[in-house]
């Protein structure tokens, strides 16, 4: 493979967890349900498995 295609593709793929990790942190701060706030945790550790794993 190319070299550069993987660093584009995780690029993108940093930039997508960036998003998500921000929207994830305005969801937390508007609903402070602690099962939400457990879940969103679930969520972060499931897309740092799938990304680096």
């Amino acid at each position: 493979m190319d070299i550069s295609s993987i660093d584009i593709n995780l690029i993108s793929r940093l930039c997508i967890f960036i998003i998500l990790f921000g929207l994830t942190i305005k969801a937390i701060k508007l609903i402070s349900g602690l099962t939400f706030k457990i879940a969103s945790i679930i969520l972060i550790l499931l897309l740092l498995y799938k990304m680096f794993i």
